[in-house]
């Protein structure tokens, strides 16, 4: 079967490289010790919290969505580093890959399902370095991510977040 050529949009941040964890846990933010052991939560972990806030969305977000996978990796591949000119793995926190549902003419068959990769070690790293709940950078990578699978480009989705921001300063 030959699989039609992906449209890749992804959330890219240019930044330096953290150090590396000292410890893996598997724990969510309380005290200021428990904060710090957020920054470096397991994989499983990670995973049901994108889970969790995957389920979260609005159910008519969730009923839309068809034929995608979301998956949790550590870091993005070497090829997708370099398709995406990213220049470290810490980069690129998340990415989507398939066809917008705005692009797609009709019903397709036998297709591949889309695919939103959320990269752990990146977004453990984001939120490390600007003190941000990792919860939240899932939930805001995810919806970014989700945006694209409905057809919105980088532009868009920024248009969108400067003004439901105005909204709220109002």
């Amino acid at each position: 079967m030959v699989i039609p050529p992906a449209v890749a949009m992804s959330l890219v941040l240019a930044r330096a490289a953290p150090p590396g964890c000292a410890k893996a846990a598997s724990c969510y933010a309380g005290s200021m010790d428990d904060a710090h052991s957020e920054y470096e939560m397991d994989a499983d972990t990670f995973r049901h919290l994108a889970e969790d806030e995957l389920n979260r969305l609005p159910a008519m977000f969730r009923m839309a969505m068809e034929n995608v996978v979301i998956v949790t990796d550590d870091f993005p591949t070497i090829g997708t580093l370099h398709e995406m000119k990213a220049d470290t793995p810490f980069d690129l926190l998340g990415l989507y890959q398939g066809w917008p549902l705005t692009e797609r003419d009709g019903i397709a068959t036998g297709v591949l399902p889309d695919m939103i990769h959320l990269y752990r070690q990146p977004i453990l790293s984001f939120c490390r370095e600007r003190h941000e709940d990792v919860r939240h950078a899932i939930r805001h990578v995810l919806i970014h991510e989700l945006g694209h699978y409905f057809g919105y480009s980088d532009e868009e989705m920024q248009a969108i977040e400067d003004e439901t921001k105005q909204e709220r300063l109002q």
